[in-house]
């Protein structure tokens, strides 16, 4: 790291926070403003074009005055290097929490995600497209609020724009595919597309896209489906998933085309645009990651053997400041994770709700659904939907705001409503447990209609055929021995002499009482054996080299041309004209194939005349 400058211009240089391949970072104090800022040295390389776009653009981003946005305050240029000096966020990035903590929970995300969308809404009205979203240009503070920064910056930074050579700009695992390709327009499109990926982020703690090289990785983006989003509903909620899963479609179009949808979304889960709790772990986790001020050094005092003076009281303090913050660390993911940061803190503003959903009746297939709502007198707000086919025995634990609440539970054709009040967890004595029951169904008699059928000549299979089904001791009985009922799972077996038996798994639902089977066997095969010794032989079956085969797939089976030694082929039962040439020689047989048939040719010549001999 090269020496550190006692001063840039005007402001004097505290420490270097960063480097990278184009910029170096620096805090700084203003001289007039008296504040610490950052200072972000620019290596621009180009002609005079180049750095008038610069200058154009540096001062257009002095002119944007946003919360949610990183305040530029200054630019310029000293000797061959330029400058920008933007505001300090007393905190840490956002990139920092996730790769010490862990991913968000969800109500920390939709605040983080809110805060973007509102900073973003206010540059695309200006026409400004950041073209590098990514969690290390988020910016948590102390106060838990978020910050977007480092606007404009990406797009400055190339190094061969202006020598007509077409060069990406952005971070590559957060760029829309369209930054890769040239003459590509780039749009407020793009910075949505990079807003779902930092999302993804925020709610899994990895990377949309991956690769071992920037090729695989262009290549991934560019053709690859990404992983499944579908995982993050049980956990995170269907609005989250449905803002990552339309953020991050490859065509621009079938993206939203601006953040405005994204917010309402976020309206109709949360409708508080700064919730509490959300910028309390913010600020826990942010604290945990190490976000701090740089202190100015100061000359040390004197030292006395007895008395500790201000310096030494300095040093204490400082060293149990780094150790709470140490402990924070180590502690601040469990509370979040476990809900010990709930009850410690809200305990008198915050309920304790655990929803159980019990089987009453094992055999039902639990096709509904569960939904938690926040009765808000006017309206309801949704707070968590559960698929309750694919949550047999589920059980949470929910910390919520005390107030009343309803579930709806839809099982099949019937709906259930549960209205409860959640207390403070300070006047709980326990948990609130909420039992969700699944029905205990009525059944009624399955009624079966079979048609089992020749799947070769349709001839109706019904009188030889036999229909059985499996209980779960493993063993079959014929389905006319047996009463079946609605709303269970059956497994059944269809037989027949001379053909393949067919199995066929039926979940019922309890009001599905009629069941038609429609079935076509196929036929076993025979075999077709030729022992050949003659001289380029072809074989042409019903005047075809290419012919769909016997067995239970009917593979397609290829004659023409057989060489000297023993061939083998297995057909579908039928008749067949069987077309032997070698040379001049020219002989035909018909074939009748009959179930388990083996059927044997042995072929030679004699004097040029082909000699064909059948056992």
């Amino acid at each position: 790291m090269p020496k550190i400058p006692e001063t840039i211009g005007k402001y004097k240089i505290l420490s270097c926070l960063g480097e990278g391949g184009t910029s170096i970072v620096y805090s700084a104090t203003h001289p007039t403003l008296k504040r610490k800022v950052v200072l972000k040295k620019l290596n621009l390389r180009g002609n005079r074009q180049h750095y008038e776009r610069f200058r154009q653009e540096a001062a257009l981003m002095m002119d944007l005055n946003h919360d949610n946005i990183v305040r530029v305050y200054d630019h310029f240029k000293e000797g061959s290097k330029h400058y920008i000096v933007m505001e300090f966020v007393e905190g840490c990035s956002l990139d920092t929490i996730l790769k010490k903590g862990g991913p968000l929970p969800p109500g920390a995300a939709r605040y983080v995600l809110e805060s973007c969308c509102r900073a973003l809404a206010y540059i695309h009205s200006r026409n400004i497209i950041h073209r590098d979203i990514k969690p290390s240009n988020i910016f948590i503070s102390a106060t838990g609020d978020v910050k977007l920064g480092d606007f404009g910056i990406a797009q400055l930074e190339s190094a061969n724009e202006s020598s007509g050579e077409f060069v990406p700009i952005g971070t590559p695992s957060y760029m829309a595919p369209e930054q890769f390709l040239p003459h590509a327009k780039i749009s407020s499109r793009t910075d949505i597309y990079a807003l779902g990926v930092t999302l993804y982020e925020i709610l899994t703690g990895k990377k949309l896209f991956d690769g071992e090289t920037l090729d695989e990785l262009k290549r991934n983006i560019l053709r690859s489906h990404h992983p499944s989003l579908f995982s993050l509903v049980p956990s995170m909620g269907i609005v989250l998933y449905r803002i990552v899963a339309k953020s991050t479609r490859k065509r621009p179009g079938f993206r939203y085309a601006a953040v405005m949808p994204v917010r309402k979304l976020l309206r109709f889960v949360a409708p508080k645009v700064k919730n509490p709790d959300a910028v309390a772990v913010l600020q826990v986790l942010a604290g945990a990651a190490g976000g701090g001020s740089v202190s100015s050094k100061k000359k040390p005092l004197p030292s006395h053997p007895s008395i500790p003076h201000k310096g030494t009281r300095s040093v204490n303090t400082l060293i149990l400041i780094l150790f709470s913050v140490a402990v924070l660390a180590g502690t601040s993911l469990f509370f979040v994770r476990t809900g010990a940061f709930y009850r410690t803190f809200y305990s008198r503003s915050k309920g304790a709700l655990q929803i159980q959903v019990l089987s009453g009746d094992e055999s039902f297939p639990h096709t509904g659904d569960l939904n938690l709502y926040r009765d808000k007198v006017r309206y309801l707000e949704p707070i968590r939907t559960l698929d309750l086919s694919e949550n047999r025995g589920f059980s949470d634990i929910f910390y919520l705001d005390t107030g009343n609440y309803r579930i709806m539970v839809r099982w099949g054709s019937q709906v259930e409503w549960i209205l409860f009040y959640l207390p403070p967890m300070a006047h709980q004595k326990d948990v609130l447990i909420l039992d969700v029951n699944s029905p205990v169904i009525p059944r009624k008699p399955l009624i079966v209609q079979t048609c089992i059928s020749n799947a070769m000549t349709n001839q109706d299979l019904g009188e030889n055929s036999v229909v059985s089904v499996q209980f779960e001791d493993g063993k079959w009985s014929e389905l006319k021995n047996q009463e079946l009922e609605t709303g269970h799972a059956y497994r059944l077996k269809v037989e027949c002499p001379g053909f393949y038996p067919r199995y066929l798994n039926t979940p019922l639902q309890f009001y599905q009482d009629r069941l038609d089977l429609q079935v076509q066997m196929i036929p076993l095969p025979g075999v077709l054996k030729v022992a050949n010794s003659a001289d380029r032989l072809t074989l042409l079956v019903n005047g075809e080299k290419y012919l769909p085969g016997g067995g239970e797939n009917r593979d397609i089976v290829k004659f023409g041309r057989i060489e000297e030694g023993a061939w083998e082929w297995v057909l579908s039962p039928g008749v067949y004209n069987l077309r032997w040439k070698s040379g001049e020689s020219v002989v035909e047989e018909s074939l009748s194939v009959e179930t388990s048939g083996i059927y044997e040719y042995s072929l030679r010549k004699i004097d040029d005349r082909l000699i064909v001999e059948s056992d």
